[in-house]
């Protein structure tokens, strides 16, 4: 009996290590399984920023800035992602709004300086 669970545990265990891969498999994952949940999006979207896949990194990251409105980062990120993109007028209005939210929020205000 015990063997059977060890061997249950080890089998469950090795299908979980696929999603721990990579910060990207891992949140595709997490957004597979939770609904409404706005710091996925984001670092998820993040991991597709990395992989140079900004316009589906836009997408999540404006899914997290609506799930989470009060929150400045993802706000911030798409802003960064805007950026990356070459929409500097999208970057600036993203980036104002996290200042917006967060007066003190010092990523944006940096990103804003950049943007001048």
């Amino acid at each position: 009996m015990a063997m059977a669970a060890c061997v249950a545990c080890a089998a469950l265990t090795w299908h979980q290590l696929n999603f721990w891969r990579s910060s990207r498999t891992l949140f595709h994952h997490t957004l597979d399984v939770t609904s409404a949940n706005a710091r996925a999006h984001d670092y998820y979207a993040q991991a597709l920023l990395e992989d140079d896949e900004i316009e589906e990194a836009l997408v999540h990251f404006a899914r997290a800035v609506a799930l989470e409105p009060g929150n400045p980062q993802p706000r911030y990120n798409l802003a960064v992602a805007y950026r990356r993109a070459g929409d500097v007028r999208r970057a600036r209005a993203s980036a104002l709004s996290a200042v917006a939210v967060d007066a003190d929020y010092s990523p944006a205000l940096f990103l804003l300086g950049t943007l001048a």
